[in-house]
C-alpha cells in the first residue's frame, strides 16, 4: 500500500529514502516481514512524504531467531530498492 501526504520542510530540494521493518501478524503464532521506505521528495521547501511497502514473506513462525527475521528483511529491503530504481524509470503509458 502506498500513501502520502504534504509537509513543510527546511531540508534542501531532492529525494530522501529512511527504510524501516515492519512486522505484522500474520495469524496465531505468525507474522510478515516487509521493508517499508518513507520518502519525501522536496521541492521549493515543500515536501510528499510517500510510504511504499515490499510484498513481504508471510507465514514467518514468530518465535524465529532473530537473526532469520532480520535476514529476511534484509532481502526484502533488497528487492524494495530496485523496485524503487525501476520507479525512477519509468515509462508513461
Amino acid at each position: 500500500m502506498t500513501t502520502y501526504m504534504n509537509l513543510d520542510t527546511k531540508r534542501a530540494d531532492g529525494v530522501y529514502v529512511q527504510f524501516e521493518k515492519e512486522e505484522v501478524p500474520d495469524g496465531w503464532g505468525y507474522i510478515g516481514i516487509r521493508a517499508k521506505a518513507n520518502i519525501i521528495i522536496i521541492q521549493n521547501g515543500t515536501g510528499t512524504l510517500y510510504s511504499v511497502t515490499s510484498a513481504g514473506l508471510w507465514g514467518c513462525a514468530s518465535d524465529s531467531e532473530e537473526e532469520y527475521l532480520n535476514e529476511v528483511y534484509e532481502e526484502e529491503k533488497s528487492t524494495l530498492r530496485e523496485h524503487l530504481k525501476l520507479m525512477a524509470t519509468f515509462v508513461e503509458e
